[in-house]
């Protein structure tokens, strides 16, 4: 029996043919000329909007995102062209963000994210493109270079960023250099939080009281570990607190869309597609599938989107986050919208995340029936 994944690549490969057929099929009972086929990809105007002088700083984060999201090697090209633009701060500090959200070990990111932290960045491009070097966790000189930073850089900021992306490699080097960082004699006081938080994130100990001899205590425990014990135990301690902390997110988060969608139907007729706009408009990734989740809702009961609702969820099937294309195609897949036919097709072209891909197929097949009923 074929896998879900086999199932989905025919699925789609069966989608896109007939939406093709009948486009070719229509247009020739018409005596017109085919539409232009959608583009394969959509990297090419995403780095041209990443440029735009016109939009704001958290559009420009956005579409970084989505580039990042795309599996052309073109847009990791232009992430990375991005961070080097030292006359557009705002497209430098959008593609750090991008991979300070999501850590992406292309080698072709390293040096122009160590170029970043230099004292005449802003701290928030220094953060963002530290965090981005945590993706390089099998790169011995990425954490040598790190190391260096958090003992030597001149400027504060670079030290701290550095400590904090540095303490996300499971390296006993690493711990030996935030215990050394939490002499006060040695660091000023940020620089002993900074390796302190370190701490607790490389241990994997709930540990927020912890004195600096309770961490010196740990340290003698593991020290003489062999390398690999070291990482073996350490990885342990993290993954019980990683599940301990993925129970309550989830619990949070269904709660999360109980409350707002509580919220959502309490408000009066007039003032809900605002709302919804603005969930579907968050910056933050569960929101927007919460958004989706009341089209989903409201669709089934017959409530029909306004268009400019539609608008915002058309917007989506693009989406950086796999979890909100996936959220967007089930809505678009009950949501009377033609003009969701062209994005459908793009970005399954592209799709990399099997249940998005198989949600978006669905949306594609409602889009394509609405857009060509039959005759």
């Amino acid at each position: 029996m074929p896998s879900q994944t086999t199932q989905s690549r025919i699925l789609l490969a069966t989608a896109v043919a007939i939406a093709s057929a009948a486009l070719t099929e229509r247009a020739l009972a018409q005596n017109t000329p085919t539409n232009a086929p959608p583009p394969a990809s959509d990297v090419a105007a995403l780095q041209q909007q990443l440029y735009d002088p016109a939009i704001k700083q958290d559009q420009r984060d956005a579409i970084a995102q989505r580039l990042l999201s795309r599996p052309d090697p073109a847009a990791h090209k232009a992430i990375a062209d991005g961070l080097q633009q030292y006359g557009q701060p705002s497209v430098q500090l959008a593609s750090a963000r991008a991979l300070g959200d999501s850590p992406t070990a292309d080698p072709q990111f390293i040096r122009p994210l160590f170029a970043l932290l230099d004292t005449n960045m802003p701290e928030q491009t220094i953060d963002a493109a530290a965090r981005g070097l945590t993706a390089f966790k099998a790169d011995d000189n990425v954490l040598t270079q790190l190391l260096d930073l958090t003992r030597n850089a001149s400027d504060e900021r670079v030290r701290v960023a550095a400590i904090h992306a540095a303490g996300t490699f499971v390296d006993q080097r690493v711990a030996q250099t935030m215990i050394d960082l939490l002499d006060p004699s040695a660091a000023s006081p940020r620089i002993n939080a900074a390796a302190a938080e370190s701490l607790v994130y490389l241990s994997g100990i709930d540990a927020p009281g912890t004195t600096t001899e309770g961490w010196r205590t740990w340290w003698n425990n593991n020290k003489n570990k062999s390398a690999v014990q070291f990482r073996s135990d350490i990885e342990v301690t993290r993954a019980t607190a990683y599940d301990r902390s993925q129970s309550t997110v989830a619990d949070l988060q269904a709660e999360f869309l109980r409350l707002l969608t509580d919220q959502y139907q309490r408000l009066p007729a007039n003032q809900r597609p605002e709302t919804l706009i603005r969930y579907l408009r968050s910056p933050e990734p569960a929101i927007r599938v919460i958004g989706c989740k009341i089209i989903r809702q409201s669709a089934e009961n017959a409530d029909v989107p306004q268009n400019n609702v539609k608008d915002q969820l058309r917007g989506l099937i693009g989406d950086s986050n796999a979890s909100v294309r996936a959220a967007a195609g089930e809505a678009l897949a009950l949501t009377n919208d033609p003009q969701a036919l062209q994005p459908l097709l793009t970005q399954l072209n592209q799709e990399t995340d099997p249940a998005a891909k198989t949600a978006l197929v669905k949306a594609l097949r409602k889009a394509f029936s609405e857009s060509w009923p039959g005759p």
